[in-house]
This record gives structure tokens, sequence and C-alpha cells, in this order.
């Protein structure tokens, strides 16, 4: 080959990157997220985790250990038709290997598309109990929000509060919790529960906190999204109907810390243990801000599954059969295991309350 045909050559490769083979270590990894709407700092939170997952990851990677690319699909506000678009554009389209999911609503719409293709999903906070059963592609890297309620109920009944009322927000993350806290309240001598339901939309709760106070409700258990935790305290305060407020597990959300203290002092919610000191200190490092829920999810869903495919290989059947090896790894929400069903081992809980804007620990278990 003379001079001149070395150089075209050459050229080829620089215009035309596309005919040049794929990086043999490069593991592109989909993900979804929440990065609009309602639950945007959510999904923001867990991105910024997966983020400095993947640079720790790819800071890291010798020459011939398998670097990581994420492609990250947002579908807004509960857009499960869109979570599902997504989905099959992330695996059709950018030929991703794995597949994280966020919340139960999106798991449960984008498993069979995954499974279809034999692509494995982790859902990084899906916390219904349920949500690996009979989806046999699916691993759960938070544990169950069934432990959650346990922990908010016991709150409850230590403060003499019996006459219990529910307010739901119609999406899966809300539902399990909502049927259980009907079932552990019920019978006994404790009145039958109050459960009110309605859809995402709902944001007027004015007849809804006059059926509460006229049901003389002592304990609400506000299963609404942060933005309608506020509508509803505002509603409910104009009504001069004061219960012990419990709210949902994201009550640290900035847009519920922000509303007016004689609103928010007094709501008390159920959270797992904080991340650990080392995750903080390297997520504050990164972005200036300390890390907010989910973010160690995040992290931890990228960090096991790239510890897996380092260890077992990158095929479904290797990383299927790592996962469920998967004991004992601290990662920056504590300690995980994973169990034969494909959830993950519980976490300590705690009861915080909210106070002149700021949430604290009232309660360790």
């Amino acid at each position: 080959m003379n001079l001149i045909s070395r150089c075209l050559f050459a050229l080829l490769f620089l215009l035309f990157p596309r005919f040049c083979s794929a990086d043999p270590n490069l593991v592109k990894i989909g993900v979804l997220l929440t990065l609009s709407g309602s639950m945007s700092n959510w999904g923001q939170s867990a991105r910024d985790g997966l983020i400095l997952a993947q640079e720790s990851i790819n800071t890291s990677a010798t020459h011939n250990e398998p670097r990581v690319q994420l492609v990250f699909e947002d579908y807004g506000e509960f857009d499960l038709k869109r979570a599902a678009s997504a989905a099959h554009k992330l695996i059709t389209v950018d030929k991703v290997s794995f597949l994280l999911s966020y919340l139960t609503e999106d798991t449960e719409v984008v498993w069979k598309i995954a499974a279809q293709n034999k692509v494995p999903v982790i859902a990084m906070a899906a916390g219904a109990a349920d949500i690996t059963t009979g989806r046999p592609n699916v691993f759960r890297m938070s544990p169950s929000d069934i432990d959650l309620m346990t922990a908010a109920s016991k709150f409850v009944a230590s403060q003499t509060r019996t006459n219990i009322c529910i307010v739901n927000h119609q999406i899966a993350y809300f539902e399990s919790m909502s049927s259980f806290l009907e079932r552990t309240w019920s019978g006994g001598e404790t009145p039958p529960v109050l459960r009110i339901d309605l859809t995402p939309a709902d944001k007027d709760f004015r007849s809804i906190a006059g059926k509460l106070k006229a049901r003389r409700c002592d304990a609400l258990f506000a299963l609404v999204l942060p933005d309608s935790v506020g509508v509803l305290l505002q509603q409910m305060q104009t009504l001069n109907f004061s219960p012990l407020v419990v709210g949902p597990p994201g009550a640290a959300n900035p847009a519920i810390l922000s509303l007016a203290t004689e609103l928010t002092d007094g709501v008390v919610f159920a959270r797992f243990e904080e991340p650990s000191a080392d995750f903080i200190q390297r997520f504050h490092s990164r972005f200036g801000h300390a890390p907010g829920m989910t973010a160690d999810y995040g992290y931890d869903a990228l960090m096991v599954l790239y510890s897996v495919l380092s260890r077992f290989g990158r095929s479904t059947d290797a990383v299927t059969k790592g996962l469920l090896q998967l004991k004992g790894y601290q990662g920056a929400s504590g300690t995980i295991d994973i169990n034969p069903d494909r959830t993950r081992t519980s976490r300590r809980v705690q009861m915080w309350e909210i106070r002149s804007g700021k949430a604290i620990v009232v309660r360790e278990p």
C-alpha cells in the first residue's frame, strides 16, 4: 500500500467511524428515569448516583476490563406508554445489554419487553413486594416498601392513634402500601380504615379533607405525590383539622420541606437509613450537595451489576447466576443480599419528623 492509499484508508475511518469495530470492552446499559414532572427530583437524584458509579468504574478499569456506557431515557410524569417505548428503543435501537428500571410503575410495563429480548432488568427503587413475582428477568435493588409501612404503623400505634385514614394516589408505588395498611389496621377494636383513592391528576382535596374531618381520623397516611402534599395539608388546615400525618417515604423532598412550617411541622414519615458516610462524602464532592432519595439505589444498582458481569461474564445466564449468588455486598445503601426470589434483603428503617423545614430522626428501630 503506497502513501496515498494509506492516507485515504486512514481518512475513511476518521470520516466514517461507524465502519470501525465496536469496543468489545464497552457495556451499554439502558436507564429509565423520571427526569421531568413531579418526580423529577427523585429521578435526577438516581441519575447522579448512576453517573458517580459510572465514573468510578470507568476511571479504575484497566485496558482489558469492561467499561460502562449509560443511555438515559425519561418517561416524565409517570407516562408508562412512554416508558414502554423508551425500553423498546433502548433494547432494539441502542442495543443495550441490560436495563435499569426505576420504580414499580415502569418495571411493571417494561419487564416483558426486556424478557422477549433476553435482557435482565434491575429495578433500582421499585419497592412493591411482588415486583419480581412471575418475572424471572427482574431483580430488585431496594427493600420492600412494606418494611416502611410496618415501622410507620408501629409508630402510629405508639402514639395511641386508632382511627386510621388513608389518602392514596393510585400508582403502584402507593397501592401496595395502602393495601398493607388496610390489612394491618383491620379487625380488633379499631374502627374500619377509611381509604380514599384518587388519580395522580387529582389536585383538589377539599371534599376529601371534609370527609376525613367528619370521620374524625386521628392518624392520616397521606400517600400522595410530593407536589400534592402541600395542597392536602393546606386544605386540612382551612378546616382546622390536624390529625397525626404520616407522609410518603419521600417526604424529605424539597417540594415538601420548602412549604410553610405551620403546615409541615409534625409530619412524620418512615424511610430507610441514610447511605454510607463514604458515599455521602463522595457524592457531595462530585455534585456539591447531599444525595437525594434514590441516589444510593442508582449507584448500587450499577456497581452490583458491574461486579457481577466482571466476575461471571456478560451473558444473560451468567449475570442471572451471579446476581442470585450475591451475598454480603457492601453498597452505599448498606449490606445487599439477593434472595432466591430475586428480591433484596431488608434495610434498617428510621422514623423521621419535619420540624422548622428540616427532617430529623425521631426514632431508631
